[in-house]
């Protein structure tokens, strides 16, 4: 097996190449000699493993510091479902009431409109009124003077 250099000073690449050492005897065909198996290189080097001893059982057993930091994660979490929860109720509420709203609006602006043509035809028919009256007025006077001139001229004749 050769070492070669990969470019690097800290990369090294493994290569599988013939060796150069004479080997004695003769094979038969399909025969292999235990050094002659092929085998691919799998870029992975053998290096001892740098994990932590497995934990022991009093290891695995929580503390009372990690039980309620657990207890207070499960309840922030049940707190955040729930607040969740009612945000999405909440919005779709204010959804619902804010569509209300603008049909109310337009609703409303409808009834403005049709109270400014009420009051419009309503100032018309008062000043008509007043017209009226006036020319109600008019005639009752009138009606007086005739009734004065018509003693009179009966008078007379």
């Amino acid at each position: 097996m050769e070492v070669r250099d990969a470019g690097t000073k800290n990369e090294w690449s493994l290569e599988w190449g013939p060796l150069d050492v004479p080997m004695n005897g003769l094979l038969e065909e399909g025969e292999e000699r235990e050094d002659e198996t092929e085998t691919e290189p799998s870029g992975q080097c053998l290096c001892p493993s740098k994990q932590p001893p497995a934990p022991s059982a009093e290891d695995l057993q929580p503390s009372g510091k990690t039980k309620a930091k657990v207890a207070a994660a499960a309840k922030v979490a049940e707190t955040v479902a729930s607040l969740t929860s009612k945000c999405a109720t909440v919005t779709a509420t204010l959804m619902k009431r804010d569509e209300q709203l603008q049909m109310k609006e337009l609703e409303c602006a409808e009834l403005q409109r049709k109270l400014a043509a009420e009051e419009y035809l309503h100032t018309k028919k008062e000043l008509e009124c007043k017209a009226l009256r006036i020319d109600i007025t008019n005639a009752q006077k009138l009606t007086v003077e005739i009734c004065k001139k018509l003693k009179l001229s009966r008078k007379r004749f």
